[in-house]
């Protein structure tokens, strides 16, 4: 007899619904399944080759025809379901020849020995194959068990946990006596780390929405002084630090806030009065590095400017030591032309060497950042 995915598949045939109840509810465990029911040999024979199960539990007495002409024509249909009937219809046949009752009694019960130890096969093959799932769900929970406690990786191990879930719908029934016992044992595991996931990723939220709330504050307070024309430099960079000072906010919001914080920033410093240009440049670029290392390519953003500063600075003093030899060759040179050369050539002088301190300072002030 085949084991089909590890059951045994019954049909049970009756005229009687609470006889067949009762046969449903006696026969059901792990190992056994009741894949149909019928009342009649004509819904027998309608519905056996469809379910084709691995055994009939046939009553004799049938309403629309015996139970024994029912075997004869289930026999080329399902010739391995009728030996549960066969009992019966020995029995209910007369007695035979003397001389041929122990030839024919032998014949019969030695098919039946046959047929009932085949039948103790299959129960010891799907006791060894409910053994080996055991030993396979043993493992999944031993997996479970090391990762439940991963709180460093909360993603990894989630997804790790939900193949492990997926593996254990796919194995088989274990013996019926540790079944739900070893259920909880994974079940446990498995809520132990989703349940702690769940509240850190409530309380992440939690403290996200909140600093998303101290960060909308200082945007309002920054608009409050463009509109009213007040505020500092120093009141400018105490608020830009305790912007970044403050952690994550919602992903969502995340381009949202950073972009009204730079927004106001920048017209509160053009707004602001008694302030040098050269003092603005550096405190907005004391900003957008500080914006930078918020970044998670940081490292790398702030290694492309601080190269773009250098070539600059090359370049300003490249330009600036030309100037100072076309200075010294106007030098020699005498007329009102020549004086008129060596002014504009000072001129161009002061302004790049102020350029080149303008942009050592900004230069000093990414390598100060990293």
């Amino acid at each position: 007899m085949a084991i089909n995915g590890g059951l045994l598949r019954v049909m049970v045939v009756d005229d009687h619904p609470l006889v067949r109840a009762a046969v449903r509810q006696a026969i059901t465990s792990p190992g056994i399944v009741v894949v149909g029911e019928a009342g009649t040999a004509a819904a027998t024979l309608a519905e056996a080759p469809l379910l084709k199960p691995d055994v009939i539990l046939l009553d004799i007495g049938l309403p629309d025809e015996s139970g024994l002409q029912l075997l004869r024509e289930l026999h080329d249909l399902l010739p391995a379901t009728q030996i549960m009937a066969l009992q019966k219809k020995w029995e209910a046949i007369g007695p035979v020849p003397r001389a041929k009752t122990k030839d024919i009694n032998k014949q019969f019960w030695s098919a039946f020995k046959v047929f009932f130890s085949k039948k103790s096969s299959f129960f010891k093959k799907l006791d060894e194959l409910r053994q080996q799932n055991l030993a396979l769900k043993k493992e999944l929970v031993a997996q479970a068990e090391a990762l439940k406690n991963n709180s460093a990786e909360w993603e990894k191990t989630a997804n790790a946990l939900k193949a492990l879930q997926v593996k254990w719908k796919e194995i088989g029934p274990v013996p019926d006596k540790v079944r739900e016992s070893i259920f909880q044992e994974f079940k446990a595991a498995c809520d132990h780390f989703f349940g702690q996931r769940r509240a850190t990723l409530d309380a992440a939220d939690k403290e996200q929405q909140e600093n998303l709330m101290k960060k909308e504050a200082i945007c309002s307070e920054l608009e409050r002084m463009v509109n009213e024309g007040t505020g500092t430099l120093g009141q400018l960079k105490e608020m830009q630090r305790s912007f970044h000072a403050i952690g994550f906010v919602p992903r969502t919001a995340m381009n949202g806030i950073k972009s009204r914080f730079n927004t106001a920033t920048e017209k509160l410093m053009a707004s602001l009065s008694g302030v040098s240009q050269e003092e603005k440049d550096k405190a907005m670029l004391e900003i957008q590095v500080e914006n930078m290392k918020t970044d998670p390519d940081a490292s790398h953003k702030l290694h492309v400017r601080e190269q773009t500063l250098r070539k600059q600075v090359t370049k300003a003093e490249n330009d600036l030591a030309v100037l100072k030899n076309n200075l010294e060759f106007f030098a020699r040179s005498k007329g009102k032309n020549a004086e008129d050369l060596r002014a504009d050539v000072n001129q161009k002088i002061e302004a790049a060497a102020a350029e080149l301190a303008k942009l050592k300072s900004q230069l000093k002030v990414l390598r100060t950042a990293q």
